[in-house]
């Protein structure tokens, strides 16, 4: 994270690199699209967040870290393939000796640890804990690390998800292309805007989005997504083996199966 001189630096070394001398006057009467058009030809980490000491008064783990977070309940979690398995094969194919070559090449002395937590015993067996790595890195650790931070120090209750319903397949797709739920997948179903076309959507498609939307409604109501008639879910504690709830077709709670992966990347990302 950026303080406010460096940011102010880049934000000054941008506008003029796109604009050249202009006012922030002029900046602020310029369409938006015009602006969005600059900035997505800088690298994606260009502009970063910054401590403004308004919006955010320190960085994120130091708020958390010290319960200075509102203390609100919150719902949290991620999709089943959030990321695919190149992140960590590199191009290679999925087979074990290419998972096995790449986690030593990567982790070194830590691969032990790592192909215990991300096993894999047929080729098939690697291209799945690839792709788990590869969604852990994107989007599952670091989630998880915020939902551990405000459990541990937000004083309220928080619900973590594990969204798992597979995007139907459209007719004209290969054969062996795997059913997925990748990034962001959720979003429709959660608004519950499914089109009858495309993809073609399923019975089970339907009854999953007015699950999700039940659950989302529910919590944006009161702060428990729980209602009658509807799955328990229930909240993120260590005493419940921290469940997690599985949005698919037959939804259901669980103890999280993967917590040591996450706290293996923690030590990693902990370490000087």
């Amino acid at each position: 994270m950026k303080p406010p001189p460096e940011a102010e630096r880049t934000a000054e070394t941008f506008v003029e690199s796109a604009f050249g001398s202009v006012s922030l006057e002029a900046l602020r009467a310029m369409p938006a699209r015009k602006l969005l058009d600059a900035a997505l030809k800088k690298p994606s980490d260009f502009f970063r967040p910054v401590v403004d000491g308004y919006l955010l008064p320190a960085d994120c783990r130091s708020i958390y870290r010290a319960g200075s977070q509102s203390h609100i309940p919150l719902l949290a979690g991620w999709n089943k393939d959030e990321a695919d398995y190149p992140v960590l094969l590199d191009g290679d194919e999925p087979t074990v000796q290419s998972y096995r070559a790449h986690a030593m090449t990567r982790f070194g002395a830590n691969a032990p640890d790592f192909l215990r937590l991300y096993p894999a015993a047929s080729d098939a067996d690697a291209k799945r804990a690839a792709r788990d790595f590869a969604g852990d890195m994107f989007t599952a650790y670091c989630t998880w690390k915020w939902i551990e931070l405000d459990r541990t120090s937000g004083g309220s209750p928080v619900f973590r998800y594990e969204y798992d319903q597979n995007l139907p397949l459209p007719a004209e797709a290969k054969a062996g292309t795997e059913a997925k739920a990748p990034h962001a997948s959720e979003i429709e179903y959660v608004f519950q805007v499914l089109s009858s076309k495309n993809p073609p959507w399923r019975a089970e498609d339907y009854a999953v989005s007015d699950l999700i939307a039940s659950y989302w409604t529910n919590f944006a109501k009161t702060g428990d997504p729980n209602r009658p008639g509807l799955p328990q879910w229930p909240g993120y504690r260590s005493e419940d083996g921290f469940a997690v709830m599985h949005i698919e077709p037959h939804s259901g709670s669980a103890p999280d199966a993967h917590r040591s992966r996450y706290e293996f990347l923690d030590r990693l990302q902990e370490a000087p």
